[in-house]
């Protein structure tokens, strides 16, 4: 037995030396074996199986959004009795990083002493970057997402800013006030200031411990919010991931959307409101939000939703006191002032006044969420753009200047909770004139020139005390003469929109937070308040900023818009109900 076994060794021995390729073969296909039997021997019947993680699709894929509920399950939005489980879901396949080769997140990509913004990402997905993945570009036939969003694509303006284009460095602040609105997102999706502290770094709150705020405005906060990324061409679908450097954290924009988009939509009354109150500035965001959604993505998931908000704001339009037909917009909805009267809470004469009660304010931000529901090929009714733009006529006088609720008061200060801050009285016409051009489309319109010389009047400026910083003036001032005389303009001219251009580059960008410490929540965000900040404080001054250094791309020039976004004759009915156009209905 000894001498046999000896016998086996040494003709083993002489293999291996002679011919090591063979027994090389021969030692896997055991290895390879041995596997078999025991993947066979500790196989169950899959009814046996411990039940894992799923990946849960639909039976019918009529929804094709994928909403995340936790790490590892993955459902799409649809009822429980529709779903059908598949294979268990294992991450075994993800390559994984040795700790000693992870990125540090808190640098930018690319080199120490070159900005991000010099740098195009893989796929074309950023130039200011963003980080890797796929920029949304919109669907076929979609009007949103398309070129010249910044986003993988070189700026229009020859040299990064001559005639008037967007700059590496307004490029370079949208990507910051990108990174602190998503830092400083609620866990729920939404943008609040109520419990908004909690998410920042103890000890730097962005938001002043001492200040009253509350939720009543989460739904236009988070409508503002979800604006700016929309406004990029980033949709619930974006593969885009942007890279947080002030605290070393990476985010999946889809993912931002998707949460923020979801928690507006959860939160539709049947009405298709979306706030307890109904209040109109609330109401507009969230339908600007919702519509641009649908019209970048063109899914379903939206649809409705956004079908229900148009439908909203348009039975919300109070009434033309001459002859009834429709007019601006104020705070609370024509519906809800008809159900008081009829309720008797309202006599006649009250309910004469009310109805026909509107602002300037309000009426321009209705008029700009129903062109982003005609952009996104929602069917409009013709009565209710043409009656925003009756009011804004009827408030404005021949030398450019327009009153908040009337022609009479054209020029004076409007009041609020800002009193210590500066009035700019170009506020009113950069209303105006945006109502005008969103409607009407005429260059012609003798009260845009009147207007703009009104507007360089009083260029964007930073006082010692900031008392002169007005967001919300700098915002409409900027798309109103980007519109009227910016690089995309048939004028051509540049001369009110260069001078206001320079001034409000410097003016936004130098008040935003630069703050250069590690783990500082406070980078990239604005946080020093304006006459209106005092409904959203941090929130409202960083959204709003990064929309108006989005100016560039974020609108077509409406002199020059497509037949969609005309006016046509068409009449109103009362029982409009918004539908997308046929043609480019999802079939």
């Amino acid at each position: 037995m000894i001498q046999r076994t000896s016998r086996a060794i040494r003709f083993l021995r002489n293999t291996a030396r002679n011919s090591p390729w063979l027994v090389i073969a021969v030692a896997l296909h055991v290895v390879l074996l041995a596997s078999l039997a025991l993947v066979k021997l500790t196989s169950k019947d899959p009814e046996e199986s411990a039940q894992g993680p799923r990946v849960v699709v639909p039976r019918v894929p009529d929804l094709p959004l994928v909403l995340p509920t936790d790490p590892e399950v993955k459902r799409f939005a649809i009822p429980d009795h529709e779903r059908v489980e598949l294979v268990p879901m294992s991450n075994d396949y993800l390559p994984s990083t040795p700790a000693d080769e992870k990125p540090d997140l808190h640098k930018e990509v690319g080199t120490p002493d070159t900005p991000a913004a010099e740098f195009e990402l893989p796929g074309g997905s950023s130039t200011i970057g963003v980080g890797p993945g796929k920029a949304h570009r919109g669907k076929p036939g979609s009007p949103f997402g398309g070129p010249g969003t910044g986003w993988g694509d070189k700026p229009r303006a020859p040299g990064g800013g001559r005639n008037g284009g967007p700059t590496k460095p307004a490029q370079d602040s949208v990507l910051a006030g990108m990174r602190w609105l998503v830092r400083h997102q609620q866990p729920n999706g939404s943008w609040s200031p109520l419990g908004m502290n909690a998410l920042c770094t103890p000890g730097f709150p962005c938001i002043p411990a001492d200040e009253n705020v509350s939720a009543n405005y989460d739904e236009g906060l988070t409508g503002l919010a979800l604006l700016v990324f929309l406004g990029a061409g980033q949709g619930h679908d974006s593969e885009v991931t942007i890279t947080d450097t002030a605290m070393g954290k990476e985010y999946l924009l889809g993912d931002v959307m998707t949460r923020g988009l979801k928690w507006l939509v959860d939160r539709q009354h049947d009405d298709g409101s979306f706030s307890e109150s109904g209040f109109l500035y609330n109401e507009a965001l969230a339908t600007m939000a919702v519509c641009e959604a649908y019209g970048l993505s063109r899914n379903r998931y939206w649809r409705d939703p956004a079908r229900k908000a148009v439908d909203y704001l348009v039975r919300a339009q109070r009434r033309n006191p001459k002859d009834g037909t429709p007019w601006g917009w104020r705070y609370a909805s024509a519906e809800r002032i008809d159900a008081e009267h009829a309720a008797g809470k309202l006599d006649d004469a009250e309910f004469a006044h009310e109805i026909s009660d509107a602002d300037l304010s309000a009426t321009c931000w209705a008029v700009m969420a129903l062109k982003s529901a005609r952009t996104a090929h929602f069917d409009v009714p013709e009565a209710a753009l043409r009656g925003g733009l009756a009011f804004a006529q009827s408030v404005a006088t021949d030398d450019g200047l327009a009153g908040y609720l009337t022609r009479d008061a054209a020029g004076q200060k409007v009041g609020g909770l800002g009193e210590q801050f500066a009035y700019h009285t170009g506020t009113m016409t950069a209303l105006d004139m945006l109502t005008r051009t969103f409607v009407e489309h005429d260059l012609a319109d003798r009260f845009l020139e009147p207007g703009a010389k009104q507007l360089v009047k009083d260029l964007p400026s930073v006082s010692k005390d900031k008392l002169s910083v007005d967001y919300y003036y700098w915002y409409y001032a900027t798309l109103a003469l980007n519109q009227f005389d910016g690089p995309d303009s048939p004028r051509k001219s540049g001369k009110y929109w260069t001078p206001w251009n320079e001034a409000m580059l410097s003016a936004v960008i130098a008040l935003q937070d630069k703050s250069t410490e590690r783990d500082v929540c406070s980078r990239g965000g604005w946080l020093v308040d304006d006459r209106w900040s005092y409904a959203g404080h941090a929130i409202y001054n960083t959204a709003i900023n990064t929309l108006t250094l989005e100016v560039y791309y974020r609108y077509d020039n409406a002199f020059g818009a497509k037949a969609i976004d005309k006016l046509d004759t068409r009449g109103t009915d009362s029982k409009f109900i918004a539908t997308p156009a046929a043609a480019l209905d999802d079939k």
